[in-house]
This record gives C-alpha cells, sequence and structure tokens, in this order.
C-alpha cells in the first residue's frame, strides 16, 4: 500500500492522539494559560509553543526553567488538570477527516501518545476511535517520553512490524522528532509554518517528511 505524500510501501501507522486525530491542543493552551494566571504567572504564547506534544513530566524542568525555581509546581498540575477537565465536559472535539482515514488505512494502526493511559482511553473511547487500533501507547508505558523515541518504538514492537516499515502521523516537532529517531518516515499534519519549524530545527530530510495540512490530504 501507499500513503500520501508518499510513493513507498509501508506496513502499519502509527498516529498521535492530542492535536493529530483530536482536536484537543487548543483547550488544553487555555487550561494552561489559566491555570498558570490563577497563580500569578504569565507565559508567552512562543514559550507557551516549545511544550506542545511534552508530557507534564517532561515539562517541569522547563517550567522551572520559564517561571523560576519558586513556581509551584504541584499546585500548577493541579490547576490545570482541572481546568482540562471543565473544558473537556463538553466532549473530545475529533480531527476532521480522521474517522475517515482510519476506516479507510487496511493495515495495522497503533497509537503513541504523550497523554496517560486513563486520558488516552477516554479520548479514544467518547470519540469512537478505539476500536481502530491495535495498540495505544502512552507516557505510562515508557521511561522516556517524547522527543524521545520510545513511545513509537515500542508501538512498532507491539505490532511486530519494523520501525522503517512504519509511517507515523504527527503534530508536534517533539512527537515528529521522536518518530524520526525511532526510524520512522513521518507525516506531520499542520499548516506549512509546521514545515518551516521542523527546517529550522533540522528534522526535515529530502524523502522522509511529508506535511499535509490536513487528514482529509492524506
Amino acid at each position: 500500500m501507499t500513503l500520501a505524500p508518499y510513493d513507498a510501501p509501508y506496513d502499519a501507522v502509527v498516529f498521535d492522539l492530542d492535536g493529530t486525530l483530536v482536536d484537543t491542543e487548543t483547550l488544553y493552551r487555555q487550561a494552561f494559560m489559566e491555570a498558570a494566571a490563577s497563580l500569578g504567572f504569565v507565559m508567552a504564547a512562543d514559550r507557551y509553543a516549545g511544550l506542545v506534544g511534552i508530557a507534564s513530566r517532561e515539562r517541569a524542568p522547563l517550567l522551572l526553567a520559564a517561571f523560576g525555581a519558586g513556581f509551584p509546581l504541584e499546585a500548577f498540575f493541579t490547576a490545570y488538570r482541572a481546568r482540562r477537565a471543565m473544558l473537556l465536559g463538553a466532549g473530545v472535539p475529533v480531527r476532521e477527516g480522521a474517522a475517515s482515514l482510519l476506516r479507510r488505512l487496511a493495515v495495522p494502526k497503533a497509537v503513541a501518545t504523550s497523554a496517560s493511559r486513563p486520558t488516552a482511553s477516554a479520548h479514544l473511547r467518547r470519540t469512537g476511535l478505539a476500536g481502530h487500533f491495535m495498540h495505544v501507547v502512552t507516557r505510562d508505558d515508557v521511561t522516556r517520553g517524547k522527543p524521545a523515541p520510545d513511545v513509537f518504538l515500542l508501538a512498532a514492537r507491539r505490532l511486530g512490524v519494523a520501525p522503517a516499515r512504519c509511517i507515523a502521523v504527527e503534530d508536534s516537532p517533539p512527537g515528529a522528532a521522536a518518530a524520526r529517531a525511532a526510524g520512522m518516515r513521518v507525516v506531520l499534519v499542520g499548516a506549512e509554518g509546521c514545515r518551516d519549524l521542523l527546517a529550522v530545527a533540522g528534522l526535515l530530510l529530502p524523502g522522509t517528511h511529508g506535511n499535509v495540512h490536513s487528514l482529509t490530504a492524506m
């Protein structure tokens, strides 16, 4: 089989979850900013962008670097989770084209996400997407989160497919870096600005990465 924008064969597809299959990143950003503000802190939008796709445990040192050693991490994460749960109470929005793409792909599929297992399971169950995946690998299953390759390597191992025969679908630079480090080809879903960001970071190699505006283009 082939998958746009590739003409190369593949045996499995590994999807990121937040921002890729479910449109939760806007809600997460709102929850993050409101939680920080409730504690008297404000984070610039460009600095927050560097946290997208990274699990909370990897975010902790980045938050301390941004706000100082006195930043109340425990209180912040408690407030963040409470606001996130409130915003998600109305439902988990699915990215356009996600359901139809998953139905069309007649190969084994897995999720490799920075979310916790309870969060990932809840998102997949509430959106009706859970049945499309043979395996769901979360941050709880590995020692290192993205941009380390661990979640993608474990997903490939559980699928029984060599990473080089997998296509990873991601929406963030840390996620794309993790998939590339695992040896997978990467499709980045997002605006062309994402391609520019990857190029600057040295992650975009000719013939190994593609960029699409939405899942409907795949």
